[in-house]
């Protein structure tokens, strides 16, 4: 990120270099920019500093250990959808999940001997709730930078965007993740879930004028 932004504000210069700018009007316009992103990186300061702490604290470890003696294995995959999701949505990094999780529930799951479909399963459940708790959470890097780059508030922003992450997110649980841990083929989960999430959108939207 450090090293797009530095790329990103380069470009810009010598595009306005290019086109005969002023150096004093390329100097008013960094500075203008800058102003509108103090809020943000402040935000992302604070949402590293958290994520750091709640990495360092071994959270991720605590939580699977907690429940990995009492797993009924076709429960598996929706929990650790639950898991991923929560951990997400607490640290503001999907990547920083995934990379937690994995080396601990596929171990656990190859222990179990609960099948190629489940093992498959479970990580495609790491995968997808941390994604989901990424674009959920208030402090998620990506959430914080996209409400300000449209100048939007940015509880705003992550409250509009809630009531369609968690339609899909209760779809992606319901519809996929526990069924397929029961031995529904995933084929007919996707269908249904696909289903599901345009009716959704037919059932609970309305239609802009």
């Amino acid at each position: 990120m450090l090293h797009g932004s530095i790329a990103s504000l380069l470009s810009a210069i010598c595009l306005c270099v290019w086109y005969g700018r002023k150096t004093n009007s390329i100097q008013k316009g960094v500075q203008a920019g800058t102003s509108r992103l103090v809020e943000a990186l402040l935000i992302l300061t604070c949402a590293w500093a958290l994520g750091d702490c709640i990495g360092d604290l071994k959270t991720a470890d605590h939580l699977l250990n907690l429940l990995g003696n009492s797993l009924n294995p076709s429960l598996l995959p929706g929990i650790v959808f639950v898991l991923a999701a929560g951990i997400s949505f607490a640290t503001g990094t999907s990547f920083g999940t995934m990379g937690a999780l994995m080396p601990l529930v596929l171990p656990l799951v190859l222990k179990m001997n609960a099948g190629i479909e489940i093992e498959l399963a479970v990580a495609s459940s790491v995968l997808s709730g941390a994604t989901w708790g990424d674009h959920c959470s208030p402090i998620s890097d990506t959430t914080i930078l996209s409400s300000a780059g449209c100048g939007c508030d940015h509880i705003s922003h992550v409250k509009t965007q809630l009531p369609y992450a968690l339609v899909s997110g209760i779809i992606a649980l319901l519809c996929c993740s526990l069924p397929v841990g029961f031995g529904t083929h995933w084929s007919v989960c996707l269908i249904m879930g696909s289903t599901i999430c345009v009716g959704s959108i037919w059932f609970f939207g309305s239609k802009v004028q």
